[in-house]
């Protein structure tokens, strides 16, 4: 009796793929029939999904490129981002101006040692709370017409150090309150919501009639305000503007964010610079970069996906042929010799294969005569703009019922031997009816 080895085909079919479609046989009709569409619909899907995937990203970068203010956008580099980071506006100016920082902006910070244990109460009366601004010696205080004074009541009910707490964070009164715990006993720290000069602040306190002695002292300790007593809140960071100076001109700012500080350009203050940090506002070589490279990939992982996939098998096939085949013209035929040349500029070419490659080295020097050398590839949005191929880069996945029937040119896939060794033996094997 004759034997097939595992390695053996009859008519060009796995006799293992054979087997398994003689054992669906013994299946009703209907089972088959359902199970084949299930598995091949959410094949479809799938495949469908990544292809549009490969699509949009395609698509995306090909319109980033083709828009002139792309080749056009600045970034700020700082030599010490540690101590000065900088960011700008895409269209800021070419730049470059040095950065001093003196001092940094801070808030003001006190705090009151409360005695332990956590629940300590501290009586029952009135907080009140002033912003504005010291003098350097914490001789003379002037009121922020902005923040008008601000009480919060202590008591009566629960007067323990964590409900003050929260009083003081619930009023909005320019204050910020936290409680820490140590070893030495429990303390309580009021810091300006904001920093600068401007934002610093004078307690005072009115303690109720009925607070008990050591309640009263409690709540007297709290008080800061250094002209009328030494008693009260200690003084742990003072209320101040950041200073610094651009290319030697002194400023002044109550953030450690400086806006504008030269047109288009936004400074961080980190830390005070033992010498001037240089910034430079420059064409974002890195994202222009990062651009050329996604670009590439995306068209050569679009190409690839496509020649895995026979033709006429979804909409979004068609589609994604349809950008493929344009984009490939640029190379492939003599119909746009300038976005040729401007690719060729970039580094960017096919192979014989069909591939796009990249040569980095033609991109930086290109890239470093931006933007004296301008980039013109806005002819490219056209190849990319149809409405249908837009609709599809847009969407993730095809819903089952736009799934089109496939092909009867189902290739070797496993599902295309499936119906071929289902069509083999349906002479053969008789209907099972239930």
């Amino acid at each position: 009796m004759a034997s097939v080895t595992p390695s053996a085909t009859v008519d060009g079919i796995d006799p293992g793929l054979m087997v398994g479609a003689v054992a669906q046989a013994s299946r009703p009709k209907s089972e088959i029939s359902d199970a084949v569409t299930s598995v091949d619909t959410e094949a479809r899907i799938s495949s469908d999904g990544m292809l549009q995937n490969a699509l949009a990203a395609v698509v995306d970068s090909s319109m980033r490129m083709a828009q002139p203010a792309t080749w056009q956008s600045k970034a700020a580099f700082s030599s010490q981002p540690d101590v000065v980071s900088a960011t700008s506006k895409v269209d800021a100016p070419s730049v470059k101006f040095s950065v001093q920082v003196d001092q940094l902006a801070s808030p003001q910070v006190t705090t009151a040692t409360m005695f332990a244990p956590f629940s300590t109460t501290v009586g029952i009366g009135n907080i009140n709370l002033s912003l504005g601004e010291w003098n350097s010696s914490l001789s003379s205080f002037t009121p922020n017409p902005n923040w008008p004074k601000a009480s919060v009541t202590a008591g009566p009910g629960d007067v323990s150090v964590e409900k003050l707490r929260d009083r003081i964070n619930a009023a909005g009164v320019g204050v910020v309150a936290n409680v820490i715990s140590d070893a030495t006993g429990t303390y309580l720290l009021l810091r300006s919501s904001g920093s600068g000069a401007q934002h610093g602040f004078k307690v005072s306190v009115d303690t109720a009639a009925s607070a008990e002695p050591t309640q009263a002292a409690a709540l007297q300790s709290l008080g800061f305000n250094p002209v009328a007593s030494a008693e009260g809140m200690k003084l742990a960071q003072a209320a101040q503007d950041a200073e610094l100076s651009i290319d030697g001109q002194a400023m002044t700012s109550s953030s450690n964010l400086v806006q504008d500080a030269v047109a288009g350009v936004d400074l961080t203050l980190k830390a005070v610079s033992d010498k001037p940090v240089d910034i430079k506002v420059d064409t974002d070589r890195a994202s222009l970069k990062s651009l050329a490279r996604d670009f590439v990939s995306s068209f050569n992982e679009l190409q690839q996906q496509l020649e895995e996939r026979p033709r006429g098998d979804s909409p979004v096939r068609d589609d994604a042929q349809a950008v493929q085949t344009n984009l490939a013209s640029i190379w492939q035929s003599s119909e746009h010799p300038e976005l040729k040349q401007q690719f060729a500029q970039l580094g960017i070419r096919m192979d014989d294969q069909g591939a796009l490659q990249l040569d980095e080295r033609k991109l930086d020097t290109a890239l470093a005569k931006l933007p004296s050398e301008g980039v013109n590839l806005q002819a490219m949005a056209q190849m990319v703009s149809n409405n249908s191929i837009q609709t599809s880069a847009q969407n993730t996945v095809t819903k089952p019922s736009q799934a089109t029937p496939a092909s009867q040119d189902q290739g070797t896939s496993p599902l295309a031997k499936q119906r071929l060794i289902e069509r083999y033996t349906e002479a053969s094997i008789p209907e099972n009816n239930p």
